[in-house]
């Protein structure tokens, strides 16, 4: 269970492609959802840019393999719980049961995420466009300009939107919920600025997270190779410099599975 408090700041760092993946899909859907609520034109057209990045990041086409497999690990690593005791036996079962019928739903799906958005040509020249700076403007996008100003259309169009990309994100959120609820926490203290670990070839993580007190004024920069993580913990630009050999107490917490 990760320990770390409201006065902590936390660094979230991927140890393979596939949560790296997810981590992105996930930042920009909850972001897209945070943008729909400001009813402006602003907040919808930044709306739409993140759904051209979520758009593009869907159109791999492994990621529908790469959720699947997933789900297979996630399955796997619960039934291990099944015969322990002083186990929720109510809840291990409904996330089975949650496991299972997003394998479903993903087995069934199309081959590749958000296809009719992708298809759709009025959509498609909205997101060639956001890729010119300053390429949203009205007299460049006019069709986007009356839906942004008439209420009932642009409702629909964006009401579609979120519903495709909803079918995506929902299982992308259940894996890294479950990832999140499996941090494992515990305290360290770097040697000087630096902090090494290595983890055994078959048991590396799939997601650590690095929390440092907001009054330490420093952020950790994390590379990570084969089986072996390094965190420089580097100072806060404008903040008062530390001697490098200074210790740095942090907490390092790491998904159990």
């Amino acid at each position: 269970m990760d320990t770390s408090s409201d006065t902590d700041l936390h660094f979230e760092y991927p140890l393979n492609e596939r949560t790296r993946l997810f981590l992105r899909l996930d930042y920009l859907a909850g972001d897209f959802d945070q943008l729909l609520q400001h009813a402006d034109a602003a907040g919808y057209r930044a709306a739409m840019q993140r759904a051209s990045d979520i758009v593009a990041l869907a159109s791999r086409g492994d990621l529908k393999a790469e959720l699947l497999k997933e789900m297979k690990r996630i399955h796997a690593f619960l039934l291990k719980y099944q015969k322990m005791q002083a186990i929720d036996v109510d809840k291990l079962e409904g996330l089975l049961q949650d496991v299972s019928n997003f394998s479903t739903q993903l087995s069934q799906s199309g081959k590749s995420f958000l296809a009719s958005v992708r298809a759709n040509e009025f959509v498609t020249s909205l997101f060639n466009r956001f890729n010119m700076p300053g390429g949203s403007y009205s007299f460049d996008m006019p069709e986007f300009h009356y839906y942004l100003e008439m209420t009932n259309e642009r409702n629909q169009l964006f009401l579609w939107i979120e519903s495709e990309i909803k079918q995506l994100h929902k299982p992308v959120r259940f894996i890294l919920k479950l990832l999140r609820e499996s941090l494992h926490s515990q305290q360290q203290v770097s040697n000087g600025h630096c902090f090494s670990t290595e983890f055994e070839r078959n048991q590396v993580p799939n997601l650590l997270r690095v929390s440092l007190s907001k009054g330490e004024l420093r952020y950790p920069e994390i590379i990570a190779g084969g089986n072996r993580v390094n965190i420089r913990f580097v100072s806060k630009a404008g903040a008062t410099m530390k001697d490098n050999y200074e210790e740095v107490s942090f907490k390092l917490a790491q998904s159990i599975y």
